[in-house]
């Protein structure tokens, strides 16, 4: 195969000069089939040996194996063999529009065949050159992260291609979404899609996708929608835009060790926050704060978060934030009320910090933000996700305990 340029990947990639080991038997069967066996070995210990001695030779890695059976209505039946994907498949002979290609794969690394981080330049997937797909995998790779029984379900269209059906299962989690991917009329792509993510133990699915396990215990119910101008596997903060809706229920904000192993997924700082700002109330401990609920709605343009609204509702105090989040800077705008639920609190006038009039300063931030701060406490967090700075605004005074004041006592 010298001459043959392979550009797919950073991991399937070979240059038109370099030689590699290739051998194929083809058998002619009765009534106009063939059977056929493939080897290409792609390493490049191998270059320039026979294909027998390169297959001994090869890192197992770099040796792909194919065997096909056309039969006399031109359906082509094939099993493959390789360290990125492994499985067998069905397509009718031509791969034209009309064409169901069926697949039933054993394991695939979707990144290594496709993905080029480097940005190579191999010609660029388009929707147009593939037709209906039928896909069933029992376990994808994607990088870091490990996914099952994956169903990948495809229509041909005029401008590209519609997503009827794509979920997987993963950590704890499922995932389920439909959508497009389209050339538009300049000529570049557009992907859209709708969809659901959902967990029965939330810390078992950041903990299994490699994250810190900093949400414990609880469910997550997701709905979102997203769309970017590139192709599915191209998406980024960077170029997407949409919104998501979630709920969590019965659950426990945990204190991590950042040393302790595990990536801490960015955007659950924010979580870190209200369980730090938590701490100020007799019933919480140090190494959690737990909640009936979470509820939130967060949109996204091209980077730029903004927290429509986002409430806690637990035992110890009623949590409410809202504001912007910055996921490409990874910083924050936010503003939270903290709402006690304690008898030994109770709002006796607020006092702003800062020395301004009590009265007016509660009137304003009552005006600016449409709050109601009667028994919270009011916090600004502003700076990077890393190193956020927190200030409370407006802060209650506790006053005696009930039965009124120490000359009543006396």
């Amino acid at each position: 195969m010298q001459g043959v340029e392979i550009n797919t990947s950073d991991t399937v990639y070979k240059p038109a000069g370099r030689p590699i080991g290739f051998i194929a038997d083809i058998d002619v069967l009765e009534n106009h089939g063939i059977h056929v066996e493939a080897t290409a070995t792609l390493d490049d210990a191998t270059s320039g040996s026979d294909t027998g001695a390169a297959e001994a030779r090869a890192d197992p890695s770099k040796v792909v194996k194919l065997f096909a059976t056309r039969s006399d209505n031109e359906i082509w039946n094939f099993n493959i063999r390789s360290a990125l994907v492994t499985g067998i498949g069905e397509f009718s002979e031509g791969l034209d529009k009309s064409t169901e290609v069926k697949l039933d794969i054993e394991y695939v690394d979707l990144a290594a065949l496709f993905v080029q981080e480097g940005g190579g330049s191999s010609r660029p997937l388009t929707p147009d050159m593939f037709p209906s797909l039928y896909w069933n995998a029992k376990k994808l790779i994607w990088k870091d992260w490990t996914f099952f029984d994956v169903a990948l379900e495809t229509a041909a269209h005029e401008h590209g291609m519609v997503i009827n059906k794509l979920s997987l299962n993963g950590p704890a989690m499922s995932f389920d979404a439909r959508g497009t991917w389209l050339t538009t009329w300049r000529g570049t792509h557009e992907t859209q899609f709708v969809g659901d993510i959902s967990s029965t133990q939330c810390g078992d699915s950041l903990q299994g996708l490699g994250f810190q396990r900093s949400i414990d215990r609880c469910s997550f119910d997701a709905k979102f929608e997203s769309k970017w101008p590139a192709s599915p596997y191209a998406l980024s903060w960077e170029n997407m835009t949409g919104n998501t809706s979630f709920t969590m229920n019965d659950g426990e904000i945990l204190e991590v060790d950042p040393g302790a192993g595990g990536r801490l997924l960015g955007l659950l700082n924010i979580f870190k926050l209200a369980n730090r700002l938590s701490l100020d109330f007799d019933d919480v401990t140090r190494e959690g704060f737990a909640f009936d609920s979470i509820k939130g709605d967060f949109e996204f343009v091209r980077g730029d978060g903004s927290l429509k609204d986002f409430n806690i509702t637990a035992s110890a105090a009623d949590i409410n934030m809202f504001g912007s989040i910055n996921l490409l800077k990874r910083d924050y705008g936010l503003l939270m009320r903290v709402k006690p639920h304690t008898d030994t609190l109770t709002f006796a006038g607020g006092t702003l910090l800062g020395g301004v009039v009590v009265g007016a300063g509660l009137a304003l931030i009552q005006k600016i933000f449409d709050l109601g701060i009667i028994g919270h406490n009011v916090y600004s967090i502003t700076g990077s996700w890393d190193d956020p700075k927190v200030e409370k605004i407006v802060s209650q005074a506790p006053t005696s305990a009930i039965g009124g004041d120490d000359e009543d006592d006396f």
